[in-house]
């Protein structure tokens, strides 16, 4: 199956999606089948420099999120590219300008669109304008707009199901959670040297944030709790990893609380090196109420650590075995959680629900049911395609 993945995102810009994205090209490749990516030109990528299957597309920063980009042109050329690679399929991951140009060629080639809700945009509202601007209602016609005349919808949670019906959408929708390769997260650990290059000991319990660091990942709600911690767990540390644009306002929340001793910024990590904080954290722990799908989350799990998060209804359904790890509603909840499972690193360890877990989560099965959702959505467009035919005949 020759197969074009449409994104504004990829390699080397650092996010969820891109993670996504190229885990899925892995697994699709994994399978035999030949993928290639349309994206976004990038500062940080010389265009001279061969990229095996990727084409870009000439882009400008996005306003309010100037590290992610716009495509401005390039429709007739990747209509032109596509049709030279005989794609079988298109797979969106964008509703911006290299989703719309993944619409323009399936509808140029007569070829299924499948695509991938990646963002509750409503978490992200106050970015633009401080939230004057756009309202939710513009989302949902933004996203009915875009789902018009596509084949199906991948939602990697039963909350963006819910979001996606909500805003009366009627495609087909399936739920694929994003997989992770676990090889990549139980590779030899090193926990104690690793821990070393942090200024670390063996013994003192980490607890690790892991994300972007932006205001929705409500990390300043961990730091602000902190001091409640470490009544029980007077040694803990918490280890920021990750950069973005709250940094400076986080960094000023440790400073004014005087926690500069008990907390550490990494900034941004080469994603090829993350896996050595998971293996060297004891808890990851996350107070983000926007997650649509928590990468880190599964991260964090294949990395056989134990996650303490807030309450939501993916988090919710993640974490539904103690062994995995635990949800939290108030500040009190959270430094219960925390401090049992530091004090108690052993008592949870039930195997079978973590086995289970494990394989949902992993690539290997992710790859497998977008394949087999392609391969429906490519059925259905042909029966659709000789039903249109046979109609046309008739009132001819």
């Amino acid at each position: 199956m020759n197969i074009g993945l449409f994104t504004d995102t990829y390699f080397p810009q650092v996010s969820g999606v891109a993670t996504s994205i190229k885990t899925l090209r892995d697994q699709l490749e994994k399978q035999g089948h030949q993928v290639y990516i349309f994206t976004t030109t990038d500062p940080k990528v010389d265009t001279n420099v061969y990229e095996r299957n990727i084409f870009r597309f000439t882009s400008i920063p996005f306003v309010s999120f100037t590290d992610r980009r716009i495509a401005v042109s390039g429709f007739i050329r990747a209509a032109q590219i596509a049709k030279e690679l005989n794609l079988d399929i298109v797979h969106t991951q964008t509703e911006f300008s290299l989703g719309w140009m993944g619409k323009f060629v399936a509808k140029s080639l007569k070829i299924p669109l499948i695509h991938t809700y990646h963002t509750m945009y409503e978490d992200y509202l106050h970015y633009v304008a401080n939230g004057k601007l756009l309202k939710p209602y513009h989302v949902k016609q933004m996203m009915r707009a875009f789902c018009y005349h596509i084949d199906g919808v991948i939602a990697p949670s039963e909350r963006v199901k819910n979001s996606i019906r909500g805003y009366g959408i009627e495609v087909p929708i399936r739920i694929i959670p994003t997989g992770v390769n676990l090889e990549q997260y139980q590779r030899e650990n090193h926990r104690d040297e690793w821990r070393d290059s942090l200024g670390y000991d063996k013994f003192t319990p980490i607890l690790l944030s892991l994300s972007r660091l932006a205001y929705e990942k409500n990390i300043q709600e961990v730091i602000k709790s902190l001091p409640a911690i470490l009544k029980e767990v007077p040694n803990a540390q918490l280890l920021i990893v990750g950069d973005g644009p709250a940094r400076t306002s986080l960094e000023n929340q440790v400073h004014d609380l005087g926690l500069d001793n008990n907390v550490q910024f990494t900034g941004e990590i080469n994603n090829d090196e993350v896996y050595r904080f998971y293996q060297s954290a004891d808890l990851f722990v996350s107070a983000s109420d926007s997650e649509s799908q928590g990468l880190t989350y599964i991260e964090a799990l294949a990395s056989h650590l134990k996650v303490v998060a807030k309450s939501g209804v993916y988090t919710d359904a993640l974490l539904d075995d103690k062994s995995l790890g635990q949800t939290f509603e108030t500040e009190a909840q959270l430094v219960q959680a925390i401090k049992d499972y530091i004090e108690h690193p052993n008592a949870y360890d039930d195997p079978k629900p973590r086995e289970k877990k494990l394989y949902e989560i992993s690539a290997d099965y992710f790859g497998k049911q977008v394949v087999d959702y392609y391969n429906v959505a490519i059925s259905s467009h042909t029966d659709l395609e000789v039903e249109e035919i046979e109609s046309e005949s008739e009132s001819e």
